[in-house]
């Protein structure tokens, strides 16, 4: 009998702690995320010359005509139509981290091509162009003359911010000034000069490149870690 109290005394707590059990009220948090990463795109714009072509064709056509040669201030000679320099905008076959769409519009007019032509010792003219931030995320640039493709001594090259003066590259000078941040849609304008010196050979060619290379703007001269840390976590 006493073992039988026992076991309905069991049962009834048991019982008691199922009924607890279905009594509990809750509520629940979920976390649904929805996750888009951004996308570094710049573009050339707008290449205007100072000089644009054609150039004169022959000693008694149109020397005097067309696009005038700047000449240096106090040069008293008249000004003709010798040399010229063009600038075209074109796509680049640069190999780029991988981007999630099929679309990818990171290589249109990312190349600029200046051509020019029938220079000669004193001339000196630029192209004006604007960097455009097309794409989602802040960047910085770094600037670079291509390997193999260095400004010879006969020729001065200079890069360079065409509302403020700043010069982020001078190939006598060896000036690379620190980029600027360029925000989702806007741009920088850009001056590019080119000087033929008194040293320039006849009938030489050079063909050279530079390489504006932007990245996001914080990790512009900064590694990023790619794990996460207590002593990275700033908030």
């Amino acid at each position: 009998m006493k073992k039988l109290r026992i076991l309905a005394l069991v049962m009834v707590f048991a019982i008691a702690a199922l009924g607890g059990a279905y009594a509990m009220w809750y509520d629940s948090l979920f976390i649904n995320e929805t996750v888009n990463t951004g996308l570094v795109d710049v573009k050339w714009q707008d290449p205007i010359s100072s000089d644009e072509g054609p150039n004169y064709t022959g000693y008694n056509n149109n020397v005097f005509g067309g696009n005038l040669d700047r000449l240096d201030p106090g040069n008293p000679n008249e000004a003709k139509n010798v040399g010229a320099k063009d600038a075209t905008l074109a796509d680049d076959n640069e190999e780029l981290p991988p981007i999630a769409s099929d679309n990818d519009p990171r290589a249109e007019d990312d190349v600029l091509n200046i051509t020019l032509t029938n220079g000669y010792p004193g001339y000196q003219e630029f192209i004006t162009t604007a960097i455009f931030n097309a794409g989602t995320v802040p960047v910085k640039f770094y600037l670079e003359a291509v390997e193999g493709s260095e400004v010879p001594d006969w020729m001065h090259v200079q890069i360079k911010n065409a509302d403020d003066g700043t010069v982020y590259y001078d190939s006598i000078e060896g000036c690379v000034e620190t980029s600027p941040q360029l925000d989702p849609g806007d741009c920088i304008n850009i001056q590019i000069i080119e000087r033929i010196l008194q040293e320039a050979p006849q009938l030489a060619t050079w063909e050279g490149s530079f390489k504006i290379k932007a990245v996001q703007w914080n990790e512009y001269d900064f590694q990023l870690p790619n794990e996460i840390t207590s002593d990275i976590i700033a908030y």
